[in-house]
């Protein structure tokens, strides 16, 4: 049947039934309004589950295909182990492992800080060698060449007698440095010694371009120096004093002016036996011998005319005495040709002038009961200090070596 009904102008409180059985093939058509909805029915029966939707399943469960077949689903828990990463965990990148493979790489590296001995570095002295060898710049006068083979770097004077100075392994303290060969570079040691206070001490000759005092078997010369007998050093008259007591005591000798380098010829003129001084011969003695006493003659003196002058420098003409009785501290005096006598009686001091140019004698004696006490000036020394002690009734004598002062 394929019939059409139409409905119009339905009251609002209208129901409209519709009762029957059987298919209807055609069509209802509504015109106007509805203006109230029927109460709702009886709820039907559930109706079956639809192909493919199984029942159950939890919150957060998910359909998915457990076989190829059609609507073959199942409900799945979603977990890391579903989705193929079994082995995830919940670690925090600051705490994540590293592979076995990137710890072995690791471990084979070394710390950003370290250190290497030279054997743990390939190369490591012919790297230093080439380093050192090519980075050295020669100066002045030297020559530096670097062989690549050996390594070896060898700096040398490119100038004849230029170059390092090589001298021994020890010396003596003090001791004149002396060249040894030509080559300026090789020192040796000496037996002269040149102190801090400017004295020189050698147990050899002292020669110099008109004067030497030679020591030979006990011998002193002037202006001689023995080399396979005595020679003249310059031009000038020749003086030997020989000391050797084995020839009966000490013996004067003199030569006039002679060649240098010549042989000398002594004549003796004085010698000191056991028992005196005695003249073998006239003495030729030059008039500056006789000092500034001497009357100016220019003849040569004769033995009785020494005797002369000796008596004369005895007689009040040389050195004049100074004694002086103290009870105080004293500065002794440093009148010249004065000798100082100091009678000291009281718990006192005496203090010496500069040793410097001084020639007196300085005798203090000690007439307290009590020691005393002998100072220096200008912190120079007596024997090493700067002070001594004399004790009661004792007494020194002091004389000057021009620097320092030594009590005899």
């Amino acid at each position: 049947m394929a019939d059409t009904y139409n409905f119009t102008a339905v009251e609002a409180s209208n129901t409209i039934d519709f009762y029957g059985t059987g298919e209807v093939g055609g069509s209802i058509n509504f015109t106007g309004s509805v203006d109230k909805t029927g109460d709702q029915g009886i709820q039907g029966e559930q109706g079956d589950p639809g192909q493919g939707v199984p029942l159950g399943g939890t919150t957060g469960q998910a359909l998915t295909k457990d076989t190829n077949a059609d609507y073959a689903t199942e409900w799945t828990t979603i977990d890391k182990t579903f989705v193929g990463l079994g082995n995830v965990d919940n670690t925090s990148d600051a705490n994540k492992p590293v592979s076995s493979a990137t710890q072995t790489a690791l471990n084979g590296k070394a710390n950003t800080s370290h250190t290497h001995t030279a054997t743990n570095i390939t190369d490591f002295d012919e790297a230093v060698e080439d380093k050192i060898g090519t980075k050295i710049v020669a100066g002045t006068n030297v020559s530096v060449s670097y062989n690549d083979t050996t390594g070896n770097t060898t700096i040398s004077a490119s100038s004849s007698g230029m170059g390092d100075v090589v001298g021994p392994s020890s010396a003596t303290d003090n001791a004149l440095a002396r060249f040894d060969t030509t080559t300026g570079k090789l020192i040796q040691n000496s037996v002269a010694t040149l102190d801090d206070t400017g004295k020189l001490v050698t147990p050899a000759t002292v020669r110099g371009s008109d004067f030497e005092l030679s020591n030979v078997n006990g011998s002193y010369a002037i202006n001689a120096y023995f080399s396979s007998g005595w020679k003249y050093i310059g031009t000038g008259p020749a003086f030997l004093l020989n000391a050797d007591g084995s020839s009966g005591g000490a013996r004067y000798y003199t030569a006039p002016s002679g060649t240098a380098n010549a042989a000398i010829t002594f004549t003796e003129q004085a010698y000191v036996s056991p028992t005196g001084f005695q003249f073998t011969t006239d003495a030729t003695v030059p008039d500056e011998a006789y000092g500034s006493g001497w009357n100016g003659s220019t003849e040569i003196p004769t033995k009785n005319a020494v005797y002369d002058k000796i008596e004369s420098l005895t007689s009040g003409s040389g050195i004049t005495r100074s004694v002086v009785v103290t009870s105080n501290n004293v500065a002794a005096g440093a009148a010249p040709s004065t000798d100082y006598v100091y009678l000291v009686a009281g718990n006192h001091t005496v203090t010496l002038p500069t040793a410097v140019g001084n020639t007196n004698r300085y005798t203090v004696k000690n007439n307290h009961s009590a020691a005393i006490t002998v100072n220096t000036t200008s912190s120079q020394t007596i024997d090493g200090t700067t002070s001594i002690q004399i004790a009661p009734e004792d007494s020194v004598d002091l004389i000057s070596t021009n620097a320092a002062w030594s009590v005899m």
